[in-house]
């Protein structure tokens, strides 16, 4: 009676011992087993640069990163095992930006992966994860808004009627240029316009320099220029009191 009593004991305990022990084959089974997984997104790198309006943006992939992280978990050992994992690592991963000038702040980018994921996972043993990126761009620098014609000066010269009239650029800016409508045989009161030569390579030198021109011609009126009188009656009150100045000090020098 005992001796079966015993007997059941020892099958008791010899089945709980085999079922720890299936455990645990199953257990090192799915260790020995398990793909390391590596999220791709954790080593991608979108950045914005430039002015609003002009942005550009660009990525990286942190293929040393990748390298580093995973090589022993993969059992990579040798140098040359390393080395040969990051070559194909810049070989068989990669993406592409939908849009990557010209971008203003506010603008939505896609960036989409290109994995060989069938050559990579079958020759390292790994879980490649990664899902493609929609973001908004931010952090462009902001355009400032330069009035082009702030600076600008006309010197007038000559006599009325067959008066000149030359563009002085004060500015900073000395890479902006103009043309006037009209430079010579110019008159008192009379209207000329002054334009900035926009063109296309002016165009894209304010954006790439984040300035945004306000106005592109300004409208002046001719003054300063001498007069002929013909009759003493014809000259201004103020002009006859300026002559008798002047008449006076050379009579008395």
């Amino acid at each position: 009676m005992d001796n079966q009593k015993n007997r059941k004991k020892y099958i008791a305990i010899g089945a709980i011992i085999g079922v720890i022990v299936l455990i645990a084959l199953i257990i090192l089974i799915v260790i020995l087993c398990k793909k390391e997984k590596i999220n791709l997104n954790d080593y991608l790198n979108i950045s914005y640069s430039g002015y609003d309006e002009n942005g550009n943006a660009d990525f990286e992939i942190d293929y040393n990163g990748i390298s580093k992280d995973f090589a022993d978990e993969i059992g990579l050992k040798t140098d040359k095992e390393i080395y040969v994992f990051k070559h194909d690592l810049n070989e068989y991963i990669d993406g592409d930006i939908n849009k990557i000038e010209g971008l203003k702040n506010g603008d939505e980018i896609y960036f989409k992966w290109r994995v060989n994921v069938k050559n990579l996972e079958e020759k390292y043993d790994i879980e490649l994860e990664f899902k493609d990126v929609y973001e908004k761009v931010s952090g462009l620098k902001e355009i400032a808004e330069y009035d082009p014609l702030e600076m600008v000066t006309i010197k007038y010269s000559g006599m009325s009627k067959n008066g000149t009239a030359k563009i002085e650029n004060k500015s900073d800016y000395s890479w902006l240029k103009y043309s006037i409508s009209k430079d010579y045989g110019l008159s008192n009161n009379d209207k000329i316009t002054v334009e900035v030569q926009y063109d296309e390579s002016i165009k894209q030198h304010c954006l790439e320099n984040g300035i945004r021109l306000t106005r592109l011609e300004r409208e002046y009126t001719v003054e300063g220029l001498g007069e002929y009188f013909s009759k003493v009656n014809e000259i201004p009150e103020e002009q006859l009191v300026k002559m008798k100045k002047q008449a006076e000090d050379a009579f008395n020098a």
